[in-house]
């Protein structure tokens, strides 16, 4: 499956069922850009069954590293995507 129609479909859940703030919405598609970025940049094609362990890991440093994000950022961005990877 196509991980941005995945997406979508996650965030208007949260919109319409779970009734989740703008900000939290806004928050996660930002972190979903960067997670896109990073898979673009690695040559990951963007699909869900690539998202496994070993990529993820390389996420997390990616994260770390290269963008420089604190650890509480880094932790909002892995919940965020957990609370996708859940769904699907």
């Amino acid at each position: 499956m196509i991980i941005d129609l995945c997406y979508q479909e996650f965030l208007d859940n949260l919109i319409s069922e779970e009734n989740v703030s703008s900000s939290t919405i806004k928050s996660y598609k930002t972190d979903f850009k960067v997670l896109k970025s990073f898979l673009l940049k690695n040559n990951i094609k963007p699909l869900l069954d690539n998202i496994a362990t070993p990529v993820l890991r390389r996420y997390i440093s990616y994260l770390k590293i290269q963008k420089g994000y604190r650890t509480n950022t880094i932790r909002r961005k892995i919940h965020s995507l957990s609370s996708f990877l859940n769904i699907f």
